[in-house]
């Protein structure tokens, strides 16, 4: 199976950047509303580039922190609507694979050490602030690959961000 997974700042010329783990408040107007593509330019991205219609519906669901997307597929897995492991086609301004959190670091020395069939019970992490976390807007991604869900992921970087916003020893 492949998933699309589409985050909305992808649409944007400017890319926020420390978001809110948890927050359901939009970014600043007066920063980013000239930002936003307008309709035509994300109309035709979704159109051209991905062969998204209004004729050609696709299943899914809108949700309002990134890793909630995590929290679906655990769902469509538990009710053997999705098949482990699957593609994932991920478009955003930002890779989602750990950067800026604790959790790569817990993920290399403590949770690949797990069987895979435990991994998901041992997804919280204590951070440099010695907080405790779960998979979050900005390491969903990673935890996904580690479960051993994720059988290839394209990253569709944001075209006016960074593109290597992620810890490159995931990579190894």
């Amino acid at each position: 199976m492949k998933l699309l997974d589409l985050d909305m700042d992808y649409f944007m010329d400017k890319i926020a950047v420390s978001a809110p783990e948890s927050s359901s408040e939009r970014l600043s107007e007066e920063s980013y509303g000239n930002s936003v593509w307008d309709e035509k330019r994300v109309r035709d991205f979704l159109e051209t580039n991905l062969g998204l219609s209004k004729s050609r519906k696709i299943r899914g669901r809108i949700v309002t922190g990134h890793n909630e997307a995590l929290f679906f597929w655990k769902e469509l897995i538990k009710k053997r609507e999705l098949t482990i492991p699957f593609e994932v086609i991920h478009i955003d301004s930002h890779a989602d694979l750990g950067l800026g959190y604790s959790s790569w670091t817990y993920i290399l020395d403590f949770l690949l050490q797990y069987p895979v069939s435990e991994r998901q019970k041992h997804n919280h992490y204590q951070d440099c602030y010695g907080n405790i976390k779960a998979e979050g807007i900005g390491d969903y991604l990673l935890f996904a690959i580690a479960y051993r869900w994720i059988s290839k992921l394209t990253y569709c970087a944001n075209p006016n961000g960074d593109k290597n916003d992620y810890i490159w020893d995931i990579l190894l």
